[in-house]
């Protein structure tokens, strides 16, 4: 299907471009410094559009999962192990216990390939001159996309039961000086002391929570980080929403700059990238680039950033990119797709979908039992 944007629940390749991230500097030691990089096409998983997209963004910002070709870059301070990925069907091997993979339409390409738990990131997607044709992409149907988290919820529970250790092992905070606590309980009124001290009445855990809650236009320093802090764990999965209307609900609404009107102070420091759906046009199964390069790339582009900022402070942030042309006949020639229609098609594609795990699950019980052998960086497979 043809779209002036690109749909998710889908996998593509994506590339940054340094050079157009920094363009609005004209500042030739930032042009120098932009040019000198030498990007990598990384492998992606299309999981979320974060804008209202129109015909004429320049970009479009995503939330975009990247693939891997090797178990998961550890991480022992936040408690991350190789263990914790899904396969992508054809590959079924999990280090642990058997974990169902994720089976895509068409087969997935590529023999050994997993989704990394927290290795979400936020990029635009820049817009193509010419409407975006996703009828050679590989697709997951929607409830395929929903055991991608389901299939994370076990290596959730670890992490947070990590968590928990850490904050039951710390030491609890000092309590606020009798004469603060006394004021603050006769005032009917929450302990306003500050500093080293804490109010009492304020819980370790309450804090903990307190601290993931940071600015959404904040930027993770690379995989693991906190793009996915909003993980739903079973719990929250299954407790029930709160539908009272909150005050100032529009406002809020507005911050979260999805509808385009605001100029994002934030923008030029996420990565701006081309996307490809023709994935073995781009890569093989043996240079899909470790998720963990992007990140470094990520920072080696934002540090120049922040050197021409610094620079260059009244400089505004990118809003509309004179160098991307729009196609209006184009676009308007565009497929268009009615509710009811979208509807079959995500039925069929769900249909498919189900039948390409039972085809697969049919193939995986006719095969011989064989030992896998992990090594650092690929598989073996003794004959």
């Amino acid at each position: 299907m043809k779209s002036f944007c690109p749909l998710p629940h889908c996998y593509a390749v994506i590339q940054m471009d340094p050079v157009g991230m920094i363009r609005h500097y004209e500042d030739p030691i930032v042009l120098a410094a932009a040019e000198a990089m030498r990007p990598k096409k990384y492998l992606a998983y299309l999981t979320l559009p974060v804008d209202l997209p129109t015909p004429t963004y320049p970009w479009f910002r995503f939330k975009v999962s990247l693939i891997a070709n090797t178990l998961r870059a550890e991480d022992a301070e936040q408690g991350i192990t190789s263990d914790m990925v899904i396969p992508i069907y054809p590959n079924t091997y999990h280090p642990n216990t058997p974990r169902e993979p994720i089976h895509t339409i068409p087969r997935f390409p590529f023999p050994i390939c997993y989704h990394w738990i927290r290795n979400d990131v936020h990029v635009r997607i820049r817009r193509n001159t010419r409407p975006y044709d996703d009828s050679s992409a590989i697709k997951v149907s929607v409830v395929q996309h929903m055991a991608i988290d389901e299939g994370f919820w076990d290596d959730y529970d670890r992490l947070d039961a990590l968590e928990d250790s850490k904050v039951d092992s710390a030491d609890p905070p000092p309590a606020c000086p009798p004469e603060c606590s006394s004021r603050a309980a006769s005032d009917n009124k929450p302990c306003s002391h500050t500093g080293s001290q804490q109010c009492p009445t304020q819980s370790v855990g309450s804090a903990r929570h307190a601290s993931t809650d940071g600015d959404d236009d904040s930027l993770p320093e690379g995989p693991g980080d906190s793009d996915d802090v909003g993980h739903l764990s079973r719990s929250s999965a299954t407790s029930p929403a709160d539908d009272t209307p909150q005050e100032g609900s529009i406002a809020e609404l507005m911050k979260l700059g999805i509808f385009g009107f605001n100029v994002d102070d934030t923008v030029e420091l996420m990565p701006l990238v081309d996307l490809w759906f023709e994935l073995t046009d781009h890569l093989t199964a043996k240079t899909i680039p470790s998720p963990v390069e992007f990140f470094k790339e990520r920072e080696a582009i934002m540090q120049i950033i922040h050197d021409a900022r610094e620079r260059a402070p009244s400089i505004l942030p990118p809003f509309v990119d004179e160098n991307v042309e729009i196609d209006y006949d184009a676009i308007g020639s565009q497929d268009i797709v009615g509710s009811e229609e979208f509807f079959q098609m995500e039925m069929d594609l769900i249909a498919k979908g189900e039948a390409a795990r039972r085809a697969a699950a049919m193939e995986m019980n006719r095969q011989p039992k064989r030992e896998t052998v992990y090594l650092p960086h690929h598989f073996v497979l003794p004959s």
